[in-house]
């Protein structure tokens, strides 16, 4: 099983392309630390060199065919990206996609520039370019810094108006928005509930003049604006209880748009949550031969690749066999981050010993390799585990009743988490398993969130047929 997976299902990879950012959102996972600029120059170093190409090759051999630039800000380091394309898709002639995120608040010349090399390459190729744009400026500046809301999409036009004097070739662009809102985010749109038209207003009119301004027909803005939240987090049952406010005031306004006809673009559902089950209810006839369709694709067909030839699950944990990095976390006091709390020492460590991996190591990549297609190949186990965890929480008063009457309904929540929300990586650093999903997130959709994203999905399946 392991020689298969190895041929055939590894083709993605992310790479460690920074570990500087000059922004510190509230809901970053990366605490900003001094050590993160020692750590720069290594990775700097490593791209400069070249001898991260030689490392992907010993890990992925000709079979690669998606890189992904990540770390803190990829925008940084995308000159020395360029200098390597040639000799990557040399190395790589299955190479068909490149993608990045960022938050657009470096020089918007950076992306160009390094679109200016890729539209030479001779073969077809996508640029996937995510931005992090949380809405308008009483979101986004308050996640983020003041005046993001105003200058990333006026970064983000600057980027599509020189594009339309460029010929891209065989290169495509996709750009996407990516927004992410915290729990007081959340209390504040639930304390002025009309706030959240106006969340949409917001990408709306950045749709429309998108559609106005683009004249590339090699460039696309998908027009998404769904939120996702910050997790896993350390959620309370109150705070489940105050999400299912917001679900339910996001099907509400949905209701209200099918007949007053807001926006051109947000037609259906304004849950990203509700579209993920979606992925379950129509793809359900893979769910339990094909399980892998519904995991993340981290430890799957997508691996995380260091700068010391180091192997992990995926970027979430590129920071963390830095031991002066994360010393200089646990040693600070009052560090402003969402989830620091999640630094535990002791998970940290087994992720090292036990999931962190030399690419050059056949026999321990193998091991790790082994126990983590148990995680993507087999369900039963993991969705017990949440039954049997949401009826502890709802016998003592932390989920909804109706998970005690129900098996078929825990069964349903067991399924959603374990792939709407699957990420093996945030399971270590909180549970120290890659199977048990945090407790907390049982906590944030079991009170009645997932009750709204059902009401939200039945009352959208005849629009969508």
């Amino acid at each position: 099983m392991i020689k298969k997976v190895k041929n055939q299902r590894r083709t993605a990879v992310e790479i460690f392309s920074s570990a500087l950012c000059s922004l510190n959102c509230k809901y970053c996972y990366i605490p900003k630390t001094d050590s993160m600029r020692k750590l720069q120059k290594d990775v700097v170093k490593k791209l400069e060199n070249k001898t991260f190409i030689q490392d992907l090759e010993k890990f992925y051999g000709k079979n690669l065919e998606y890189l992904g630039l990540w770390g803190a800000e990829p925008t940084l380091t995308l000159d020395l990206i360029s200098k390597a394309v040639p000799n990557l898709m040399e190395k790589f002639p299955k190479l068909k996609n490149i993608s990045f995120s960022t938050s657009l608040m470096t020089n918007p010349d950076i992306i160009l520039s390094f679109i200016k090399v890729l539209k030479k390459i001779k073969k077809g190729l996508i640029l996937d370019c995510q931005i992090s744009l949380d809405g308008p400026a009483f979101i986004t500046d308050v996640n983020r810094i003041k005046g993001a809301a105003q200058k990333v999409p006026e970064n983000f036009f600057y980027i599509v108006k020189e594009l339309n004097k460029i010929n891209l070739r065989n290169l495509n662009i996709d750009f996407t928005f990516k927004s992410t809102l915290t729990l007081n985010n959340i209390r504040m749109l639930n304390a002025k509930p009309l706030k959240i038209k106006d969340y949409f207003d917001y990408f709306e009119t950045i749709f429309q003049r998108y559609k106005r301004e683009n004249k590339n027909k090699k460039v696309k803005l998908n027009p998404s604006s769904t939120p996702t939240l910050t997790v896993p987090g350390k959620y309370t049952s109150t705070d489940g209880k105050g999400l299912a406010v917001f679900f339910k005031n996001l099907r509400i306004l949905a209701k209200k748009n099918k007949e007053k006809h807001y926006w051109r673009h947000v037609k259906n559902s304004l849950n990203t949550y509700t579209y993920r089950f979606d992925k379950i209810f129509n793809l359900q006839n893979e769910l339990f031969t094909k399980p892998w369709m519904f995991t993340c694709s981290g430890g799957d067909s997508n691996f995380g690749l260091g700068i010391d030839n180091d192997a992990h699950i995926c970027h979430r944990m590129f920071f963390l066999n830095k031991r002066e990095y994360i010393d200089s976390i646990l040693s600070q006091k009052n560090i402003e981050n969402w989830d620091v709390s999640l630094f535990n020492k002791g998970n940290i460590d087994l992720i090292n010993d036990k999931y962190t991996t030399n690419v050059r190591n056949k026999k321990d990549w193998n091991r790790v390799l082994y126990i983590l297609r148990n995680y993507h190949d087999f369900t039963r186990f993991r969705n017990s585990y949440i039954m049997a965890t949401l009826k502890e929480l709802a016998l003592c008063g932390q989920a909804d009743k109706r998970f005690l009457k129900d098996d078929n309904l825990c069964l349903m929540f067991a399924i959603f988490i374990n792939s709407a929300l699957s990420c093996p990586a945030e399971n270590l650093l909180n549970t120290g398993a890659i199977y048990f999903t945090p407790v907390s997130i049982f906590r944030l959709f079991a009170n009645g969130a997932f009750f709204e994203i059902l009401k939200d999905h039945y009352e959208n399946l005849s629009t969508r047929k």
